[in-house]
């Protein structure tokens, strides 16, 4: 028969290891956590970048149109300029 001292240590020592691995477990699980939260932060930055990019294309898209008229502005004004000297 194992004595009552020795049973005592076999659980002390069974618990010891249990929290261990308890201790590891929670640490794995609080890093993949954080691991997704960085992915879902990390999509979101994505996306305010696709959004940031469409805006920016747009933008470009305007000042060529609005350049493209001040060309056509400045074409006939320059035309009306010789017409009147005429």
């Amino acid at each position: 028969l194992i004595s009552a001292k020795e049973e005592i240590s076999r659980l002390e020592s069974e618990f010891s290891a249990y929290k261990i691995r308890a201790h590891a477990l929670l640490q794995r699980k609080d890093a993949e956590l954080s691991a997704a939260q960085n992915s879902d932060v990390l999509k979101a930055h994505e996306e305010a970048i696709r959004e940031a990019e469409k805006e920016v294309a747009a933008a470009l898209e305007e000042r060529d149109e609005a350049i493209q008229d001040l060309q056509v502005a400045q074409c006939r004004h320059s035309e009306e300029i010789e017409a009147s000297k005429m």
